[in-house]
């Protein structure tokens, strides 16, 4: 089980270590857009408007928004949200290849399943 532990905590690192300097970036692309909406609009911003927007992206627009509260229009917090999340997401794919690889037999699951995580942890 420690294997577990030291495979998820080389997950977590890589992944800060690929992603640390984006911290303080600032918003990119439609991030500027899509705050705007959430602040004049709310919650079902991104649902469909006389724009043509119709996304239906609940998921970042209640990310956007709870970043919002949260950090106001401090841009280094959405970062630091986006990068939890994206951790998060890594370990989420090094347990579920895991017990892919464990099924499958393979002679070192907990290895393979931490380079999956890690291949997908530092590509964009």
């Amino acid at each position: 089980m420690k294997t577990g532990y030291l495979h998820s905590a080389a997950v977590v690192l890589l992944c800060a270590a690929a992603f640390h300097a984006c911290i303080t970036a600032g918003f990119q692309s439609d991030d500027f857009h899509l705050v705007d909406r959430i602040d004049r609009e709310g919650f079902f911003a991104s649902w469909g408007g006389p724009d043509g927007d119709l996304f239906l992206r609940p998921g970042t627009i209640l990310s956007l928004a709870a970043d919002r509260t949260i950090w106001g229009g401090r841009t280094s917090g959405f970062h630091f949200t986006n990068l939890l999340l994206h951790m998060t997401a890594s370990l989420l794919v090094y347990a579920l290849s895991r017990r892919v690889f464990e099924g499958a037999g393979l002679r070192a699951p907990g290895t393979a399943a931490c380079l999956a995580a890690c291949l997908f942890a530092v590509l964009p």
